[in-house]
């Protein structure tokens, strides 16, 4: 498929940028006189409330560690923003869970279109994905938050006959897409760059989606994606509202795609789909059927060959580098969520060794970092970021997640893969000063993963009882677990709170790991003397409350968890969000 003249896809954007902020206005209007006199509409940022401490003193449940003074509740005002709490939307009516909580305070978005950098007029409150004149026609859709700007009186007249005959699912709005699109490449493409921005729009303004199944699945997919994870605290946000849109963009990707023999002749496409759906399903915490689509996702890798030289050669340079990106990301994605929920994984090996390989055998330039086949300086530096993950993840094989998950029989004394000098090797892979041509988004990402897989390398020597209080080795001491977890505060008080928190509820996931490291690796360290310069033991734990607290507002179940391990009761409203 040929692509769309660069200046013809800038002036589209424009022009539909334009269009979709009239039909918004239009609508916001219609909305607000039809509703005039009965519904109270909420408008503008949420009310914020300053954190404040508990009215009693914090409770404890007996797993303090050394008579560690209580731990305090922040002021309001902190060294990086001030804490406040979005309370929920009030009114009445279906419109009382509206929330458009993606940015708000885009004036414009920055795109780059074959090297052309423009910007395109973006509406304050971005367009909503499901159209109001066919949610009309079911009511189990009318309580969607986010409605079509396409309403007219004539809505309910709408029979299954008038829809549009081709794939595309009439309670999708098409004209919605490229906003949430740009949410995707403005966020989190830097962590997973496959797909080409320039090639995607291409596809999308000559209506592929329209009749090539897989390709628009892998569109709805990514849409919800782009709902799910990439949250910030100071974006208004609701997340019944988040999860029934993001639930509605996955059935229908999922109705999009399906046949008998899905699977039979597997596309990247569809690789990608079930990817997207795998990430937003982690990030709406519904772990099972996320583990079901990662499989699903490699398990369709695997069949089109990603591993293998073989299938690379004839290939289109841009195809040839989406499916070398996608297994580098698969294969990051596949190691990281088996250490978080001890799952197994099927790439095995060395990934990114195995790539660079395929690379050097078709004399692709660039062994380190893969080539500039979309391209442009940007790109360069995102493919270095994703590059030094798969570095880090190439070292956490399948021997080292068969002990992870107690399949070595290390309780025995019985382990033959993890020892000693397994040990110290990995250290020093992981141990290595990441690149400093990073974004700050990118540096959250790679940093703190680093400092995770330690962790978890930590973890491992623990439990093969390898640890030694006189052991001259750093990795292989108690008190290592207590470092991490000193150089991870301080890391994340060197990043600003939304280069950390794009990640998602992983990353914070990963910060309380290393919190709870550290909380075991206490009873068997001596506490530092008066003395010292470095962070005390009780400090460590403020420090990991404070962080907890401040990302997502608290709103994650990580940070009640947290709290309960250390006695401290946290007020109403703050941690009992299931994300």
């Amino acid at each position: 498929m040929h692509d769309l003249p660069r200046y013809g896809i800038q002036l589209h954007i424009r022009e539909t940028a334009s269009k979709e902020r009239a039909r918004w206005e239009q609508r916001q209007m219609h909305r607000s006189q039809k509703s005039q006199g009965t519904i109270s509409h909420t408008s503008g940022p949420h009310r914020p409330l300053s954190a404040s401490p508990p009215t009693s003193s914090p409770l404890h449940n007996g797993n303090d560690i050394g008579g560690f003074e209580p731990l305090s509740w922040p002021e309001a005002s902190s060294s990086r923003d001030s804490l406040v709490f979005a309370d929920s939307p009030t009114g009445t009516g279906n419109s009382s869970d509206v929330e458009y909580w993606l940015p708000s305070t885009f004036d414009s978005i920055t795109s780059q279109i074959d090297g052309v950098t423009f910007q395109s007029e973006t509406p304050l409150d971005l367009p909503p994905l499901i159209n109001e004149a066919i949610t009309s026609l079911s009511p189990s859709l009318q309580f969607s938050p986010f409605l079509s700007s396409d309403v007219s009186d004539r809505s309910t007249q709408l029979t299954t006959e008038s829809l549009s005959p081709d794939i595309w699912p009439a309670v999708i709005s098409e004209e919605s897409l490229i906003p949430w699109l740009n949410v995707y490449y403005e966020r989190l493409y830097p962590t997973i760059p496959v797909l080409d921005q320039s090639t995607l729009y291409s596809d999308i303004f000559e209506k592929r989606h329209r009749t090539d199944a897989q390709f628009g699945a892998m569109i709805l997919s990514l849409c919800a994606f782009a709902l799910t994870q990439p949250i910030q605290f100071n974006e208004r946000s609701n997340s019944t509202s988040r999860a029934t849109q993001a639930n509605l963009l996955m059935e229908e990707a999922t109705k999009m795609r399906s046949c008998s023999n899905f699977g039979e002749v597997p596309t990247l496409e569809a690789v990608l789909t079930s990817f997207y759906l795998f990430a937003s399903l982690f990030g709406s915490n519904q772990h099972n059927a996320a583990w079901l689509r990662l499989r699903e996702a490699v398990d369709l890798g695997e069949t089109l060959g990603l591993p293998s030289l073989e299938t690379y050669y004839g290939l289109d340079p841009k195809e040839r580098e989406r499916r070398l990106r996608t297994y580098l990301v698969l294969s990051i994605t596949e190691r990281a969520y088996a250490l978080q929920k001890r799952h197994s994984i099927s790439f095995k090996g060395r990934p990114g060794w195995n790539m660079k390989t395929i690379r050097a055998t078709l004399q692709i330039t660039g062994n380190d970092v893969p080539s500039t086949a979309f391209h442009d300086k940007n790109d360069e530096i995102i493919m270095l970021g994703l590059a030094q993950l798969m570095n880090l993840f190439d070292v956490i094989d399948e021997d080292v997640v068969d002990c992870w998950n107690e399949q070595c029989k290390a309780s025995l004394g019985l382990c033959q893969k993890f020892n000693r000098a397994r040990v110290i090797g990995i250290y020093h892979s992981l141990n290595q000063p990441p690149s400093q041509y990073l974004t700050e988004t990118q540096e959250a990402d790679v940093f703190i993963t680093q400092k995770w897989l330690l962790d978890r390398l930590w973890q491992l020597s623990f439990s093969h009882k390898l640890l030694d209080l006189h052991e001259t080795t750093a990795a292989l001491r108690y008190d290592f677990a207590i470092t991490i977890a000193r150089d991870t505060l301080k890391l994340c008080q060197s990043l600003g709170l939304g280069a950390m928190e794009v990640h998602g509820i992983g990353i914070i996931e990963k910060i309380y790991n290393i919190a709870m490291s550290a909380r075991i690796a206490m009873i068997y360290s001596l506490p530092l003397p008066d003395n010292s310069v470095e962070l005390s033991h009780h400090d460590i734990q403020q420090g990991f409350f404070d962080l907890l607290l401040e990302l997502r507002g608290g709103r994650h179940p990580y940070f009640t968890k947290f709290a309960e391990e250390i006695g401290t009761v946290p007020p109403l409203g703050v941690g009992d969000a299931s994300t």
